[in-house]
């Protein structure tokens, strides 16, 4: 008895029919290689020296550019050579914002000094010992007592390394309306405040001794002011202001000198029109400032 198909099938010895078969598996592709061309040993060389000419012509741009293009300055609003911020510390000589601490305002207060015209002083301190400002505006603002705006009054000063000053401004017309406080405010030309480095020679600091309250038939105070520096002071302002016991401000009155020589003492005097403030004075102080300045312009 011959085998059936199905079993020559399971026995291996005949193939399936249905199964794919090797005959009909496509053919195999032979798929064509490329190999680069190798570059010649003189294609290699030029390419080295164009290299090297690259090199070459740009280092002698740069150094041109460097010798002989814009140089680095304090006001090309670049942060170039040794600048700690852009046009600021390093060889410039303004300095940076975050260089400096703020100047502070010990108080700010109205006086009235009659006739509806009043007087505003702020009491100064530049923590700064070795920077100050070369051109400051400030604004004084005058407020009444439901805080509406009555007055204001511009002006511009300097601020001198590690300086205590007192700012005053006379005689502001109110008309009716009473002033309560006064604010001060300050910015720079460019409305920022321009710190900048002391220069030499050292700007003239002066003293001040023997200040004596008189209540006579003028309210007065004398203080002898004295220049101990090595240079002359040109264009002197002496502020003087009283206080009382809880060392609150209660007047404030000025004077000028046109110079006082290096080495020399002379007596200041102050009025006042008010007697009250004389005889409710617990304290004096004076405060006296050159015109020279400490700082580059």
């Amino acid at each position: 008895m011959e085998p059936t198909n199905s079993e020559l099938t399971a026995s291996g010895l005949q193939k399936d029919p249905t199964s794919p078969s090797e005959t009909n598996s496509p053919p195999l592709q032979n798929v064509a290689t490329t190999t680069a061309p190798r570059v010649g040993w003189v294609v290699r060389r030029q390419l080295t020296y164009l290299a090297f000419l690259v090199i070459i012509v740009g280092g002698l741009g740069f150094g041109a550019y460097s010798r002989f293009g814009p140089q680095p300055t304090c006001m090309d609003r670049i942060r170039n050579q040794d600048e700690s911020g852009i046009d600021c510390g390093g060889v410039c000589d303004r300095v940076c914002p975050f260089e400096v601490e703020d100047l502070a305002v010990g108080w700010s207060k109205v006086f009235p000094s009659g006739n509806g015209t009043y007087d505003v002083a702020a009491f100064l301190v530049n923590p700064n010992a070795g920077h100050g400002v070369a051109a400051l505006q400030y604004r004084f603002t005058l407020y009444d007592a439901q805080n509406k705006l009555i007055a204001e009054r511009e002006g511009d000063t300097f601020i001198n390394p590690d300086e205590v000053l007192a700012l005053y401004e006379p005689g502001i017309v109110t008309g009716n309306r009473v002033p309560i406080r006064g604010y001060v405010q300050f910015q720079g030309p460019n409305y920022e405040i321009e710190w900048r480095r002391a220069e030499t020679p050292i700007r003239p600091v002066l003293s001040v001794s023997d200040v004596a309250i008189g209540a006579g038939s003028v309210p007065s105070l004398v203080a002898q002011v004295g220049n101990p520096s090595a240079v002359d002071a040109l264009g002197i302002q002496a502020i003087a202001v009283l206080f009382d016991k809880d060392a609150i401000p209660l007047a404030v009155a000025s004077t000028y000198l046109d110079q006082l020589a290096r080495g020399d003492t002379v007596p200041v005097t102050f009025l006042w029109n008010d007697s009250d403030s004389i005889e409710n004075a617990d304290e004096a102080r004076v405060y006296p400032r050159s015109a020279v300045r400490g700082i580059a312009e």
